[in-house]
């Protein structure tokens, strides 16, 4: 991480102290750092986002009697069957919807304008457009979709676990918030999903002036193998990069992917 840094040198202390925090392992590709402030502003989504989700899970975990069914607890002890049903938690994946909204819309907007540059088109695109805005908010309702699942599944295992071991209610409950307040899942999605708004600006833009390809760029040490397999291909603007058994439009492929996306005309 030491390189990163040294690599935005004239950035910010704090900024650098941020970076420094990322795990070790795969790096941040150097092309992001072609664009210091655009690339400021994804960091700083990435710190907040992260401080979003911590809040997040603690105050889930304070709401955890409304989501399982323990008047049950002792008597049913097959995987899932306390947890409510997923209609249950539609209130759920609407606050994490706006909360993700929100705290991307910084990483949304920086990905965009660093295409803006690197394709020679200033259109003045801003997160707030209503195309832009369409596309963000579409990203957050997945994100939040997908985060909700696995944190029913998280908490289904939890309680099994715990009927298993012959816990009581109280000491069930306390491993949920457990399972539930993990800065380290915190911090992964937060490092992943950021790299994503990231991304799914850039491509935003790319729709808006009518790019035709674009290009999956792996540089950076660390770098993951189906990553490797993906550096320089090429593939139209709408099609979906392909690795393995892995597939996706846009960087992360992976959890804590740092490559980038570029676009061509």
């Amino acid at each position: 991480m030491q390189q990163v840094i040294q690599s935005l040198e004239n950035l910010s202390d704090e900024l650098g102290y941020i970076l420094a925090q990322l795990p070790q392992g795969e790096q941040f590709n150097p092309r992001y750092f072609k664009d210091p402030e655009n690339f400021k502003k994804m960091i700083r989504a990435d710190v907040k986002i992260e401080r979003v989700l911590v809040k997040y899970f603690r105050s889930l975990g304070k709401r955890l009697e409304n989501k399982v069914d323990w008047f049950d607890y002792q008597s049913r002890a097959f995987k899932g069957s306390l947890v409510q049903p997923e209609s249950k938690w539609k209130g759920e994946v609407l606050t994490l919807e706006v909360l993700i909204t929100d705290s991307l819309e910084g990483a949304f907007e920086a990905g965009g304008l660093s295409a803006e540059t690197q394709v020679g088109f200033n259109i003045g695109f801003t997160a707030k457009q209503p195309a832009a805005q369409a596309a963000l908010r579409k990203n957050s309702l997945n994100l939040a979709k997908s985060l909700t699942k696995t944190t029913r599944n998280r908490l289904s295992q939890s309680l099994l676990t715990s009927i298993q071991q012959g816990h009581t209610q109280a000491q069930a409950a306390s491993r949920m918030n457990r399972v539930l307040n993990d800065p380290r899942r915190a911090n992964m999605i937060a490092h992943t999903e950021t790299v994503r708004a990231y991304s799914q600006g850039r491509l935003e833009v790319g729709r808006q002036v009518g790019a035709k390809f674009k290009v999956w760029r792996n540089a950076q040490p660390g770098a993951e193998e189906n990553c490797i397999s993906l550096d320089g291909v090429k593939i139209p603007l709408k099609d979906t990069f392909s690795a393995g058994l892995f597939g996706s439009d846009a960087p992360p492929l992976h959890p804590n992917c740092f490559c980038i996306l570029e676009l061509e005309l």
